[in-house]
């Protein structure tokens, strides 16, 4: 990068020098300075000024940047400080990281504090992240911990280290660099109201609520091509086999040749780098860098393969204070470390090359050999996982953590090898085609068909040839026809909507299951047929049996096993395992990466009722998949249809919760004793009296329901926040 030369101060016509006040080194100072300082800065760290004097002089800071300053200062956490060694130390709640994302609710608080956020914008985009609390990197790769997938964005753009001056951004080898303030800069300072432009993209630091940054799921990166190639078959499918079967050899020789280095090899043993470049090739890694981390904080790579980044970008990715376990496959950077010998092995998945099931195991034990780990043991399996794990679950069933339907879970693996038929009871949406499927994977006869029939999607003169059957040559033009319970022989037949059956066709149902004969229309005898009958409607079917609409004796026998699926407002703790399960399959059919879901959406998703239930849920999940930009957080904002169905629900509680003067229909008002009345005086008649005292009583009675938020209780009573602020202000509410 070309710099501008020195030039020697500017004297006026008498030869003195311009007064000026003191200042620190020259820009090019320090800039030499700031590459001799260490990537961490203290609490005096050198700033780059804002603008330069025509003669050389600085002009004074205007009062909008001061108050700018002041902003950047403020605690984040209400009475926190900031600290000593200008890191901000973690905030991220707690969580349980589940197979479906990263689970991480946390204690939910009323106060919602405004906090720094960094932003990123191209093209009408935004893409929102948290202020970074250590080093971190950005670019438009996966690995990054900023991800901008925008143009002109290097994989490893920028390395992020916040301060208390500011947040200090570095350029990580970019080819189109940073550009601040109209020149391209190796380094530069990053405030609330600085712009610094990466490409196409500009970054900014700006201010948002905690539950709109923090993110409530955290999900793996969407694995594009791995879904492409699961589309397609043929040859593609062939070769793939072929690999499988290359692949497992090359991983034998891979555990061969790690057994022969011994536990935790020496680290200048040379066959460490070949070590590596294998299990590169067979793990499908695009990097792995064997390091050990001095006190000091620097990182020193031992042995490395692959398309390993630079020292910076290295050390911004070793420098984070937890290690990231294996997980799911495409879950991009993988970090283990021993802390006793502090050495460490970190890997980078390569989201296009194909990943055998077994690759997390095998990764897990490279790194135990290579680092001295031990093997972690397998936990105690609880009673009802091994109760469960007899059920074979159909594709995107997600089990979750609500007792409710773990419960119904264990009662069908418990009774799912009987051949009695089942009758599933539950509200429309709350998968009951999904539990027929479980029982007849899991069931006696889980290689016989499977056939599913709507009996409310057919008409009823056309639904008996359906099941039934046709003859042939019952009528001229007739074909014979198989019906439906014939299709299902040595397998099960799903009756969906039985309560729409019509009285004649429950009759001749009845007959079916107590003699298991199936006769089509116009044949001459029966057929004997072997299956299992799963039946569900959504209606109350005991109710309709009490008012005669519903056989009692086709109930009866279709109820040999009766399961209720509970609605999903009774599951409530399967919501965020359902989101996320949601999200993935979302993003990776629209080939869209999405980072998760913030807090402040998670807890508007389980504030809601959802009548349609887990339906409902999946097709809102989608539709914010569709609004949300690439590499975004999913927001409120996003499930715009949810939030007024939520609002006005609250609203007709709080409504309906007021109490109401009644008074019977038939009763005669007496007419008031005159004695007893005050004197004209004495009475309160004023108008704006009564109208103050009855606002006052609502906004207060708003402010309860709303739990202290200003602007739900402001949704709450009609208003906006400033008409509210200003009521309360006259009416001397706190």
């Amino acid at each position: 990068m070309d710099r501008a030369p020195l030039r020697a101060p500017q004297r006026d016509a008498g030869g003195s020098r311009p007064h000026r006040r003191r200042q620190g080194p020259s820009v090019l100072g320090r800039r030499r300075l700031s590459r001799r300082l260490p990537l961490q800065r203290d609490r005096e760290a050198p700033r780059i000024p804002r603008r330069l004097h025509d003669r050389g002089g600085r002009h004074p800071r205007p009062r909008r940047d001061r108050d700018r300053e002041r902003l950047r200062l403020r605690p984040l956490r209400g009475a926190r400080s900031p600290p000593r060694d200008g890191i901000a130390r973690s905030r991220s709640p707690t969580g349980n990281v589940g197979s479906s994302g990263s689970l991480s609710p946390g204690a939910r608080s009323s106060e919602n504090p405004p906090v720094l956020t960094l932003v990123v914008r191209c093209q009408g985009e935004r893409l929102e992240f948290p202020y970074p609390e250590r080093s971190v990197c950005l670019g438009s790769a996966g690995t990054n911990e900023v991800v901008a997938p925008f143009s002109g964005v290097s994989r490893t753009h920028a390395a992020l280290q916040p301060t208390n001056a500011g947040l200090h951004v570095t350029d990580a080898g970019s080819k189109n660099g940073l550009w601040h303030g109209g020149k391209r800069v190796a380094e530069c300072w990053l405030r609330p109201g600085d712009v610094v432009q990466i490409g196409k993209a500009f970054l900014s630091v700006e201010d948002a609520e905690t539950s709109d940054v923090e993110p409530a799921l955290e999900l793996p990166p969407v694995d594009e091509v791995r879904a492409d190639r699961a589309e397609t078959g043929g040859t593609e499918s062939v070769e793939a086999s072929s690999r499988t079967g290359s692949l497992k050899d090359s991983a034998l020789g891979l555990i061969r040749e790690l057994e022969s280095l011994g536990r935790e090899p020496d680290p200048s043993d040379p066959r460490l780098a070949s070590l590596l470049g294998s299990a590169a090739a067979v793990l499908g890694l695009r990097y792995a860098v064997l390091f050990r981390q001095e006190k000091a904080g620097r990182v020193l790579a031992e042995a490395a393969a692959g398309d390993v980044p630079g020292a910076d970008a290295l050390g911004a990715l070793v420098s984070r204070r937890e290690a990231a376990r294996p997980g799911p496959a495409g879950a991009g950077i993988r970090l283990e470390r021993n802390p006793r010998t502090r050495r460490g092995l970190l890997v980078s998945l390569d989201p296009s090359r194909p990943a055998p099931a077994w690759r997390d195991d095998l990764l897990a034990h490279v790194a135990s050999r290579l680092l001295g780990l031990p093997r972690p043991s397998a936990p105690p399996v609880a009673e009802d996982d091994a109760l469960l794990s007899r059920l074979v679950l159909p594709e995107g069933m997600v089990v979750g953590e609500s007792d409710c339907f773990r419960s119904l879970l264990a009662q069908v693996a418990a009774t799912v090898r009987s051949r009695m038929d089942v009758l599933l009871l539950g509200e429309t949406g709350t998968g009951k085609e999904l539990i027929a499927r479980t029982i007849h994977a899991s069931g006696p006869s889980p290689d016989g068909p499977f056939v599913a029939i709507n009996c409310a999607a057919i008409p009823s003169e056309l639904l008996e040839a359906e099941l039934f059957g046709v003859h042939g040559r019952v009528a001229t033009g007739v074909d014979p026809r198989p019906g439906r319970l014939q299709q299902a022989d040595g397998g099960t037949l799903f009756l969906d909507e039985v309560g729409e059956l019509t009285d004649p066709l429950q009759a001749k149902l009845l007959r079916f299951l107590q003699e298991r004969e199936v006769l089509p229309l116009g044949a001459p005898s029966p057929r004997k047929v072997v299956l299992r009958v799963v039946a569900a409607s959504n209606r109350d079917l005991p109710a309709l049996v009490r008012e005669g609409r519903f056989r009692a004796d086709l109930f009866f026998r279709l109820a040999g096993l009766q399961f209720h699926l509970p609605p999903l407002r009774d599951r409530r703790a399967d919501i965020p395992h359902l989101v996320a399960a949601f999200v993935r399959n979302a993003a990776r059919e629209e080939r869209k990466p999405i980072r998760g879901v913030s807090r402040k959406a998670l807890d508007l998703l389980l504030r809601h009722d959802w009548p349609g239930n887990v339906r409902e849920l999946a097709n809102d999940v989608r539709r914010a998949v569709l609004l949300c930009p690439a590499q975004g957080l999913l927001q409120a904002d996003h499930f715009g249809r949810v939030r007024w169905e939520v609002e006005r629900s609250e609203q007709a509680r709080s409504t309906s919760a007021a109490p109401v003067a009644t008074v019977p229909i038939n009763a005669t008002p007496e007419a008031p004793s005159t004695d007893l009345l005050p004197a004209a005086a004495d009475l309160d008649l004023s108008l704006r009296s009564h109208v103050d005292s009855t606002e006052r009583e609502a906004i207060i009675r708003a402010l309860d329901a709303a739990g202290g938020n200003i602007t739900r209780a402001a949704r709450i009573l009609g208003l906006s926040r400033p008409g509210l602020r200003a009521k309360r202000r006259r009416l001397g509410i706190p």
